[in-house]
């Protein structure tokens, strides 16, 4: 961006994945893609959970479980909302702002549907952490991704 003068403010840079570490073409360092808007936290948090869910089952099936029964006996105790709140606890220091602002946006929506046999707080953090794996799994921040899945599931065991 180009301001009066015709200098180029600098752009902040981060260690992590890239959400934000665009070159001066505006092109995200982390995935090569140009930025576009995010979809609402709430598509963000349907898309991460459908991510989370097929990290769990990939683990599962990485550490040998074969028999169908099994590989669902074992994926149904990952991918419920205290487990995801759980997940969250173990990553929450180590989110960016731009990921807790991600995460604090869909954890305050209103509209949320939850289940009788879960807390609002438990269910508000899942989809707060939804929203964030969604988020990067959208940008295409495939490594830090997977950063936040493996210690949110290795702290689920």
């Amino acid at each position: 961006m180009t301001g009066k003068t015709g200098t180029t403010p600098e752009r902040e840079t981060h260690d992590h994945a890239g959400i934000n570490d665009m070159t001066d073409a505006g092109v995200c360092r982390a995935t090569d893609a140009t930025p576009r808007a995010l979809p609402s936290v709430a598509a963000l948090a349907f898309l991460g959970d459908a991510v989370h869910t097929r990290f769990v089952r990939r683990q599962l099936v990485g550490e040998g479980i074969s028999h169908a029964k099994d590989l669902n006996r074992e994926a149904l105790r990952f991918v419920t909302a205290p487990m995801q709140e759980k997940a969250y606890l173990a990553v929450r220091e180590r989110l960016t702002e731009e990921e807790q602002d991600v995460f604090r946006r869909a954890f305050n929506l209103s509209h949320i549907n939850r289940p009788k046999n879960v807390s609002g707080e438990t269910y508000r953090t899942a989809t707060g952490y939804e929203a964030v794996l969604g988020m990067l799994d959208y940008l295409g921040a495939q490594e830090r991704l997977e950063e936040l899945l493996t210690v949110g599931f290795d702290a689920c065991r």
